[in-house]
């Protein structure tokens, strides 16, 4: 199944905030977007308080993953990649 990491962008929030959304977007994952895994998130805040979150789902489409964040809301989309690998440098011959 595609692999997709997800760019978002949320307004300046509190960290309990965060873990709210992040508990609601797990919720809906195990509810109603059963076909969709969320494998993990990254999460960055800038200077002004910016929150910006690279998520990575598995899901069958990248429209599928953009239902699942229009469900969530509360925050904008910058970019959706299909993942086409990952490298382990521990897997690299030096």
């Amino acid at each position: 199944m595609p692999r997709y990491l997800v760019q978002r962008e949320f307004d300046p929030m509190s960290a309990e905030a965060m873990e709210a959304v992040l508990v609601r977007s797990k919720q809906l994952v195990q509810d109603e977007f059963t076909d969709v895994t969320w494998e993990h998130s990254h999460v960055c805040t800038d200077e002004t308080g910016l929150v910006t979150s690279y998520c990575v789902y598995e899901a069958p489409s990248k429209e599928r993953v953009y239902e699942h964040s229009s469900e969530l809301g509360g925050h904008t989309i910058v970019r959706i990649h299909e993942l086409v690998g990952d490298i382990y440098p521990a897997e690299l011959r030096a």
